[in-house]
This record gives structure tokens, C-alpha cells and sequence, in this order.
């Protein structure tokens, strides 16, 4: 290396919120990061899930307890769930909440198979299961948002690049309900009938 030449630090794929967690600054991409995500806890999950699966009578709880610890055997269960820049819904998340809302008979071929994963190819649109999922992962996604500060104070550097990174997942977020809502809509044919 010559004398004043420039020397490049590279800090590999983080997220803002990471950069500026690790390293305390956040790269002013005009872009974006696409490695940006918002991350939903497990708290947040399984909180909507009991609510709205386990708590209408002992019963409907020991059934929610035994779908999660299938759910949990087959890596269903994270710590957290990350979604991405353009807000799909994780497949693991998206599972996790049909098997806690799928009819007995549905859960019992789920629980012979083999699958893990169920995701959109078994979200059948238009029907009254999608809809409960639906609104299930858009309780799930209003519980995230709530740990997020409507105010932030900005009169240093790292504030201000704190409020960037809460906009950042705040607008992700706003892409996954959108997604979300789309995922749970009746889709149309071109001639204008609805899919069968």
C-alpha cells in the first residue's frame, strides 16, 4: 500500500439496523440496503397465536400446545422471523400460523406427512382458513409495530440515523401487510370471473 493511497473497509451484508448497532453509523444509500429487514419476535408470534387460537377454553389451548410443539420439532418455531426488503411473508411464519389454525383433519394429514414447510402453495385463496390466517399474521405484524416509537429525538448523528432505521422498518412492514392482504384476496381471472 502506498502512502495516501485510500484503503477500503468492507463490513459485508448488515442490515442498518445491525451497522449502526455494531459499528454505530448507517451507510446513506441512496438505493438502499437490501440486506435491511424487519424482524418479528417470537414473543410477538406466539402472543396473537394464543390469543387467537388457545385462550376460548382449556381445550382449544392443550390443542394450540401440541400444534406448537409439532410446529416447534420441525424448526417452525424461531426466535425471530426476518422479513425482507420487498415484505414477504416467511414461509416458517406463514406455516407456523396455518397449523395453529387448520381444522382437526387438516392438522392430523399435516402432522402424518412429511412437509415442514406449507407456505403460499397451500393458502388457498378465497377460503375461510386463508382469511383466518390472514388476519392472524396482520395481528402478528400490528404487534411488532407497537414496540416502534411514533417520536424520536434527532439532535445527534446517531439518532437521526436511529430514526432512518425505524423508517426503514416501518415501511418494510408496510410492504409485508400489503402482501399480506394481497396474499388474502380473491384473485380474478382476465375475463373479470373469480378462480375456482
Amino acid at each position: 500500500i502506498k502512502a495516501g493511497e485510500e484503503i477500503l473497509q468492507c463490513y459485508g451484508a448488515h442490515s442498518d439496523a445491525e451497522l449502526l448497532r455494531t459499528y454505530g453509523f448507517v451507510e446513506a444509500d441512496p438505493q438502499g440496503n437490501p440486506c435491511n429487514q424487519l424482524l418479528i419476535s417470537r414473543s410477538a408470534v406466539l402472543g396473537v397465536l394464543q390469543a387467537k387460537f388457545g385462550e376460548k377454553s382449556p381445550k382449544a389451548a392443550a390443542r394450540l400446545a401440541k400444534r406448537l410443539q409439532l410446529s416447534a420439532e420441525r424448526g417452525l418455531v424461531l426466535p425471530a422471523y426476518s422479513v425482507g426488503v420487498h415484505g414477504a411473508i416467511p414461509p416458517k411464519l406463514l406455516t407456523l400460523v396455518q397449523v395453529a389454525s387448520m381444522g382437526a383433519q387438516e392438522y392430523a394429514e399435516y402432522a402424518e406427512s412429511d412437509m415442514i414447510e406449507l407456505g403460499e402453495e397451500m393458502h388457498i385463496i378465497g377460503t375461510d382458513h386463508a382469511e383466518v390466517v390472514t388476519g392472524a399474521i396482520l395481528e402478528i405484524l400490528a404487534k411488532a409495530e407497537e414496540h416502534y416509537p411514533k417520536e424520536l429525538q434527532c439532535s445527534t448523528q446517531r439518532q437521526r440515523w436511529a430514526k432512518h432505521v425505524r423508517e426503514v422498518e416501518v415501511g418494510i412492514l408496510r410492504l409485508a401487510r400489503a402482501y399480506c392482504v394481497t396474499m388474502g384476496c380473491e384473485e380474478s381471472d382476465s375475463d373479470g370471473s373469480e378462480d375456482e
